[in-house]
């Protein structure tokens, strides 16, 4: 638009033909709340009726609609401030007038363009400042909703971590109750078939290696192996070993605490622990990817790899 929009909208209104102005507005992202599809429509001018396009079994809203103006000066905005915008979707917003939309633009754009220009260009100066202030201010609004949904994402991952780890505790917990409920049952039924109840507890009369006497309730006397089994001390041969060791694990440590800081925003040792023992036990590449989805989601893979790879450098297998 050359004019000012305030003399732009005066010199349509002496135009004195029928109006057309309305547009196809497509690509709107999913998660866009009609209030959000208001906004950036109204930065551009005044809306006389906005059709957002709803399944009719449904009634979910569909990624399109039909907006019309008040006046076409502000479908010449739309058209240059919003199609082919990026506003987080799959693809850039569309922004497209009618058949009758296009042509009445088309006379109203050609009339613009007669209208004299002043000397010094102060009120071609004045459009383009019009038309940067509303890009600016939908620029603005996309900034802002980019920081809530990456807010959002960040909360939705923590709860779901914490859900996660949640049911992990109940696990261990009811695999623990299951396993101590069997071992009281197979006392109860090693005692049922002595006949004399549980088996009582063995009181051993010496701690050193060898055979040492025990007496049992009923007056029985047996002999009772005491092995004493030596932890394998694997740095034994190379004192060094053990400094090395401890000083990668720390780095990998702190290394993964930074990883995953970055990916969710925030530290989280929890996390960084229970990454840290899975690789103690030798967790294999996949396993690790299936536990850490519902943290990472589709960022685990990827990260899983840079995990095991940092863990070979520092020769930790």
């Amino acid at each position: 638009m050359a004019c000012p929009v305030a003399k732009a909208l005066d010199v349509e209104v002496r135009l004195g033909l029928p109006r057309s102005t309305t547009v196809f507005v497509g690509e709107i992202p999913s998660g866009w709340s009609e209030r959000d599809v208001d906004f950036i429509l109204d930065a551009c001018g005044k809306v006389k009726s906005w059709l957002r396009a709803a399944d009719w079994e449904t009634e979910r809203a569909k990624h399109y609609g039909f907006c019309e103006y008040q006046h076409g000066v502000s479908c010449l905005s739309a058209l240059e401030v919003l199609h082919g915008l990026d506003v987080g979707g799959e693809r850039p917003l569309v922004v497209k007038p009618n058949q009758a939309t296009a042509q009445y633009l088309e006379t109203l754009s050609a009339k613009l363009a007669s209208t004299e220009e002043p000397e010094e260009g102060e009120e071609s100066q004045g459009s383009k400042v019009e038309f940067m202030a509303t890009r600016a201010a939908i620029e603005r609004f996309l900034e802002e909703r980019r920081r809530d949904d990456a807010r959002a994402s960040r909360d939705d991952r923590r709860r779901r971590g914490s859900a996660h780890e949640d049911e992990r505790r109940r696990g261990r917990k009811r695999r623990a109750e299951e396993g101590e409920g069997e071992e009281r049952g197979d006392a109860k039924r090693e005692g049922d078939r002595e006949g004399r109840g549980p088996s009582p507890p063995v009181r051993q009369e010496a701690e050193d290696d060898g055979v040492a006497p025990v007496k049992l309730e009923g007056k029985v006397k047996v002999n009772v192996m005491n092995v004493s089994v030596k932890k394998k001390n694997i740095f034994e041969e190379d004192p060094e070993t053990e400094e090395t060791a401890k000083a990668g694990t720390d780095e990998l440590e702190a290394w993964i605490l930074q990883e995953t800081k970055n990916l969710l925003g925030e530290e989280e040792p929890s996390l960084c622990k229970f990454i840290m023992e899975k690789l103690a036990t030798d967790e294999t590449e996949a396993a690790l990817v299936d536990e850490l989805k519902s943290f990472l989601d589709d960022e685990a893979s990827v990260f899983v790899k840079k995990v095991f790879a940092k863990r070979d450098a520092l020769g930790l297998k």
